[in-house]
């Protein structure tokens, strides 16, 4: 049996029109490309022309053949095809799929609107355009204005067919203009002049690019084409016949193959407009095809049905499908419509945060939409994209980064770093000023509040030489425990412990009040040699537990179970300084006989530290140890488990492979989990349970997860194909576990469409991976257009990721912002991150799938109050912001029986669910 679900013909751009699952082949079919952006006060224009020959040329070019041409380098690599039409052109990537076309920037959301007036011109062969009123001329934007992707009229269009036919005609195309393709374009991509042409020609006409992304689609995905035709594209750029692109094969149709299991896409051509099918294969899933557009102001669904996607100067229209089955040769139509799922990204952005052109707005997100099918009964989960709480650069005129962050009971973040800006901003400081020169870094620290509108405080800290944060802690009062290294003589102290620096540079530990305004204790920590601070956690006491390494022989020790220094090289150390700085409680060496580095230190609710790094010794101390040899390469990264006193190593073992392992952050939950992060360049790292068994690129970030006694948890690698690096970890008190760094991969895996991979080298990344370490709960990129950098991340008790780094991106993604703009050679940034609240999407239907309007739903959930709405025309209910809680659903209307269901909620999901009302027998 084959079952074929009719999708709909709409303005513009591609839309899944409804889906149903049967057990045979489905087929979704939607189509095509008319367009038309609607005005009242934008009057229809006809193109008028004298010259017969101009005339000719155009008609013949409104006839040329639907095709697809193939990617053969004449465009940058990710798009793979692309077809072009009168008026828009399409691109096809695996990443989605881009329509750029011409909009009128005069035109503004209309109370009335005027069916069937165009804004756009009809062209002649030679790009001239007129309107009815010979006063005006005009030239088309899509003759020879250019385009986000086209720039110089040298493209030319040959056919192999008879001069007869009106295809074997000559037609000027462009040729295309960046490299750096849809995933890259930024301003710059856009030369000036041609946004002076279309400006000078046609003061109305702008070129606008949107996408429609799929959402969790497989990465690797292929397009494969279909229906070789003889129509052939030859590009013809410049005078050396070695950069000419010839004889490149255009087709009828492309399938996405596998754009989720067991679906394909496929696309083709039906009288010159793009159409297209969904495939859905037997026992495929049809709830897991989700689409966001991006590039739009607003998207919803009116009392027809239709889905209205808002532009910036108008508006389209997909028309609500019209879906069926074929069983048995008789058509049967399905009840069912559109679904919008949500706004991935807050619409409060003003700054370029989604880097395809110059032309898109400015102030768009991610705006999700699916299906809803009234035959289509069963739950499933759906995945929501991650939203930004707020996002904002951080720094002065000259080099600033953020190293590490904390966060505090009522959300305020704390932020360390360097900074080497005579102008960073500073705020109810300690010290207002920077001590050295631009040659030199202080360490800055900054409080944010929970909005991340203001700064409560930022405050230069340093002397007269380098100074660095490396790790900050806050302790219940809200007191700020910072550590790093300082090579100055007069880095500032207050009730010191050791009030000079001793080697060529020392650790430092410093505790500010809550207030932002005193130093409660700062002093220098090292020996003769060089000392570096680490990282650095405060337990529920406000004792600070400081981790780093030092190649002095007389860093002072306390209770050591180590004795002495090691006959290594550099050792790592551990200290533990009380509430008020005046005593060390211990402190320690750890480390062998070559070179060891504490990078990383978390304190659980018991007092016990756990210090992670890395180490080439061969006889590192190991207890009871997962791994007891080292095991090659020129690191290995280890994770030491010791006990309040500091008088007893609970476990101590080597983590890595045959190459190079390095362990850089460390997190503990509330039951003495561990979490260890950092980099790994072996393919045989030890995994267990692992969401990635095997390395994927140069190098990947690990993610190993400890119990309390030691053992493997999970341990799972995590990267693309190329540079992965994890710098941050944090974990909640569900056991998730957050995780921040840097990557270079295009692959990286990630599930949400909220930013994609940036086009400079490095790109940030922040990663939410469940209790089990099974799933990603969200992974997304984070960056611009250049080097991007994550080191800290934080969580709160809500769930909240707070993520610190580095940006050399003038596009860095912002939001809600401080500062909205780049002011040095690089700054730090800070950026909160929150998933949504669940929902519940329902549908009320009879037992003959007919929608149930205007019943009454009843939502009672054990930690709130009831809510009540009344479902739709169409059936159709929503509950928003619900807590995680089991909810009991009721749905109650005259002359029917009342439906109800049980539902559990996700705070972080949405539930899709039916309730079928049965009509009650008359009597």
């Amino acid at each position: 049996m084959r079952n074929i679900l009719h999708g709909c013909i709409f303005r513009l751009f591609l839309s899944i029109a409804a889906l149903y699952l049967f057990s045979g082949v489905s087929i979704i079919n939607s189509s095509a490309f008319g367009l038309s952006l609607t005005s009242a006060n934008q009057s229809n224009r006809y193109a008028s022309v004298d010259d017969a020959a101009k005339v000719k040329a155009q008609e013949n070019y409104g006839k040329l053949p639907f095709c697809f041409i193939q990617n053969k380098g004449q465009v940058n690599g990710s798009i793979k095809f692309y077809e072009k039409q009168k008026g828009y052109s399409i691109f096809f990537t695996k990443r989605g799929i881009y329509v750029s076309f011409a909009s009128n920037h005069r035109l503004r959301e209309e109370k009335q609107e005027t069916e069937g007036r165009s804004h756009l011109l009809k062209t002649t062969g030679s790009g001239e355009a007129h309107d009815k009123n010979p006063s005006v001329s005009t030239k088309s934007p899509f003759a020879f204005t250019k385009s986000p992707f086209f720039n110089k009229p040298t493209h030319t269009l040959f056919s192999n067919k008879s001069p007869q036919s009106p295809f074997s005609k000559t037609f000027t195309h462009f040729s295309p203009f960046s490299k750096r393709g849809p995933r890259g374009i930024t301003q710059g991509n856009i030369p000036q002049n041609s946004q002076e042409e279309a400006q000078t020609n046609n003061p109305c006409l702008k070129i606008e690019t949107i996408k429609l992304i799929p959402l969790g689609a497989n990465k690797h995905l292929e397009i494969i084409p279909e229906g070789l035709q003889e129509t052939k594209v030859n590009y013809l750029i410049g005078t050396n016949p070695e950069d000419w692109k010839t004889n490149i094969p255009t087709y009828q149709a492309i399938v996405y193959k596998d754009m989720y299991q067991d679906i394909d896409m496929r696309f083709y051509g039906n009288n010159r407009q793009l159409e297209y099918d969904i495939i859905i294969k037997p026992g495929a899933n049809p709830s897991r095809i989700k689409f966001a557009y991006r590039g739009i102001e607003n998207l919803r669904i009116n009392k027809e049905g239709d889905l209205e996607i808002y532009l910036k100067n108008g508006k389209m229209a997909q028309k609500k499908p019209y879906i069926y089955q074929e069983i048995n040769g008789k058509r049967v139509e399905v009840k069912g419509g559109f679904a919008i799922s949500g706004l991935a990204f807050g619409v409060q952005n003003t700054r370029h945060t989604i880097r395809d052109t110059k032309h898109e707005t400015q102030n768009t997100g991610h705006f999700v939409y699916g299906f809803r099918v009234a035959s289509y009964d069963k739950r499933y989960p759906l995945t929501i994209d991650p939203a930004l709480v707020y996002s904002t650069y951080l720094g002065g005129n000259n080099s600033d980064e953020g190293y590490k962050i904390a966060v505090d009971s009522l959300g305020n973040a704390y932020i360390t770093g360097e900074t080497r800006s005579d102008t960073f901003p500073a705020i109810s400081a300690l010290y207002k000023n920077k001590i050295g020169d631009a040659r030199f870094s202080d360490v800055f620290v900054t409080k944010l509040n929970a909005s991340g509108t203001r700064i409560v405080y930022s405050t230069y800290l340093g002397g007269n030489s380098d100074d660095i944060g490396n790790g900050i802690a806050v302790d219940s009062s809200g007191n700020v425990s910072v550590t790093g290294f300082t090579n100055s003589t007069n880095f500032p102290t207050v009730m010191a412990l050791y009030k000079n620096k001793e080697g060529e540079s020392d650790a430092f530990i410093t505790k500010i009040n809550a207030s932002g305004d005193n130093l409660v204790y700062s002093t220098y920590l090292g020996g003769s040699s060089s000392d570096w601070g680490r990282g650095i956690a405060v337990d529920t006491f406000g004792n600070a537990y400081i981790t780093g390494w030092t190649y002095s022989n007389n860093f002072p020790t306390v209770s050591t179970i180590m004795g002495s220094k090691t006959a290594g090289y550099q050792d790592a150390f551990i200290t533990k300084i009380n509430p008020s700085g005046s005593e060390l409680m211990y402190s320690l060496y750890l480390g062998g006989n070559n070179y060891d580095t504490g990078n990383g230190i978390a304190v659980d609710t018991f007092g016990n530290a756990y210090v992670t790094g890395y180490t080439n010794s061969t006889n590192f101390p190991i207890v009871s140890a997962i791994h007891k040899s080292y095991a090659g390469g020129y690191h290995d990264a280890f994770i030491t488990k010791i006990n309040p006193s500091g008088n007893k190593l609970v476990y101590s073992t080597y983590l890595g492979g045959s190459g190079d392992d390095i362990g850089y952050e460390v997190a503990v939950d509330v039951s003495g989990n561990a979490y260890i992060t950092g980099l790994t360049w072996s393919n045989n790292f030890p995994t267990t349970l692992p969401l990635y068994k095997n390395i994927a690129g140069n190098n990947d970030v690990f993610i190993t997860k400890l119990n309390t006694a030691g053992s493997v948890i999970y341990s799972t690698y995590l990267g693309g194909s190329m540079y992965e690096s994890g710098h941050g970890i944090a974990a909640d008190i569900s056991g998730n576990a957050y995780i921040t760094g840097v990557t270079r991969s295009d692959d990286f895996p990630v599930t949400s469409a909220l930013y994609e991979r940036g086009a400079g080298n490095n790109d940030a990344f922040i990663v939410k991976l469940n209790a089990a370490g099974n799933k990603l709960l969200y992974s997304l990129y984070l960056g611009g257009d250049n080097e991007d950098a994550g080191y800290g991340v934080a969580v709160d008790t809500e769930g909240n990721a707070y993520v610190a780094g580095r940006t050399e991106s003038d596009n860095f993604p912002v939001i809600s912002a401080v500062y909205g703009n780049k002011t040095g050679d690089h700054d730090a940034f800070i950026t909160k991150i929150a998933l949504m609240k669940g929902k519940i999407y329902g549908y009320v239907a009879d037992s003959e799938n007919s929608p149930v309007g205007y019943a009454s739903i009843v939502l009672k959930g054990t930690k709130a109050m009831s809510r009540f709405i009344l479902s739709d025309e169409n059936g159709s209910f929503q509950f928003r912001d619900l807590d995680a809680d089991m909810y009991t659903i009721s749905a109650m209307k005259k002359g029917y029986e009342e439906a109800r269901k049980k539902v559990g909620i996700e705070e972080d999901k949405v539930k899709v669910i039916m309730l079928r009302m049965k009509k009650k027998q008359r009597s």
